[in-house]
Formats: structure tokens, C-alpha cells, sequence
């Protein structure tokens, strides 16, 4: 009797936290779709009539040579970097397979 209370009380809680997780997962879904239709909203609202104004003002950011080629020193120190680090990867790689294989020659022959 006992076991089965215990069954029931769980498959209870199991239940009513499925509810739970599904009302909360409805009322995320329902926010971002009220958000979605304001937005669409304020979009129809706004009549394009300032755009001449808008586009009137325009700033643009100018790149600096410097900048960019520091940048790309950067990027070719990095690509060094890791170039040395793959082959040091591959030459320790290199002498413990020939360990091993020196390992396996030696008591193969024994």
C-alpha cells in the first residue's frame, strides 16, 4: 500500500511539474510574440516620411591604415604561433611513436 502511495504522490509531482514547465514555456512563447507584434507595429507606424533627413547626416567611420596593418601583424605572429606549436605537436608525436615501435621490435625479437 505504501509503495503504491509513493508511486502515485510521485507520478503526481512528475505531472504537475510537466503542467508547470508547460505554462511557463506558453507564457515565453506568448511575450516574445507580443514583442514581435509591437515591433511590426512601430515598423507600420513609421512612414519613411524623415528619411531624407536621416540620410542627410551620415557619418562615416574611416580605417586607418596603421590599424590595419598592426592587425594583420598580429594575425601573422599568431599564424606563426600556432604553425610552431603544430610542429612541435608533430615531432614529439614523431619520437614516441618511434619509441614505441623501437619498444615493439625489441620484444618481438626476444
Amino acid at each position: 500500500m505504501a509503495k503504491s502511495f509513493g508511486k502515485v504522490l510521485a507520478g503526481l509531482a512528475i505531472a504537475g511539474a510537466a503542467v508547470a514547465a508547460g505554462m511557463v514555456a506558453y507564457t515565453k512563447y506568448k511575450e516574445k510574440t507580443e514583442d514581435f507584434d509591437d515591433e511590426l507595429d512601430d515598423f507600420e507606424e513609421n512612414d519613411f516620411e524623415d528619411e531624407d533627413e536621416a540620410n542627410s547626416v551620415s557619418e562615416y567611420v574611416s580605417l586607418k591604415a596603421n590599424s590595419l596593418s598592426e592587425a594583420a601583424s598580429d594575425v601573422e605572429e599568431k599564424v606563426e604561433d600556432v604553425a610552431k606549436a603544430a610542429s612541435d605537436a608533430a615531432s614529439d608525436i614523431k619520437d614516441t611513436l618511434s619509441d614505441a615501435y623501437e619498444d615493439i621490435k625489441d620484444a618481438v625479437t626476444e
